[in-house]
């Protein structure tokens, strides 16, 4: 997300939103509701790993803004990652990071996700690995 967008969660789902220039906020996969964008602060949320969205990311991969197919705006910035995303990435296992992705979504989501996202999201991911920039980097707390 570019950082000169106010940043918003969900109030459905209470998860960070992208923002796609032109089309509002949007659910970088969509999860089946209607986006309802508002401060963070008027729900409690925490800040979700980019790959799998488990809670309390605890580490960013730096990377090369680039353009996402279907999405304006594209990929600003680095990702956060949480611990067991954060060793797939270590160890270069883009796969292994696709896989968990779509089981954490079915997980949250309760239901699996579409192939047309799945194809979506290794997609973003293949492109995002051609575009990291440094190694992993420790979230301050």
């Amino acid at each position: 997300m570019s950082s000169n967008v106010p940043i918003r969660a969900c109030a459905v789902c209470a998860r960070i939103l992208d923002h796609a220039d032109g089309a509002g906020y949007m659910h970088m996969i969509s999860d089946g509701h209607v986006v309802v964008p508002v401060v963070p602060s008027e729900i409690r949320t925490d800040y979700r790993c980019d790959f799998c969205t488990a809670p309390h990311p605890t580490w960013v991969l730096p990377a090369d803004s680039f353009k996402v197919a279907g999405i304006p705006a594209g990929s600003d910035g680095g990702w956060s990652a949480c611990e067991a995303c954060a060793d797939l990435l270590r160890a270069d296992d883009w796969a292994g990071l696709v896989r968990r992705a779509i089981r954490e979504y079915a997980v949250w989501a309760g239901h699996p996700m579409l192939a047309e996202s799945r194809m979506f999201l290794a997609q973003t991911y293949r492109r995002l690995s051609s575009k990291v920039s440094g190694p992993l980097e420790r979230i301050a707390r």
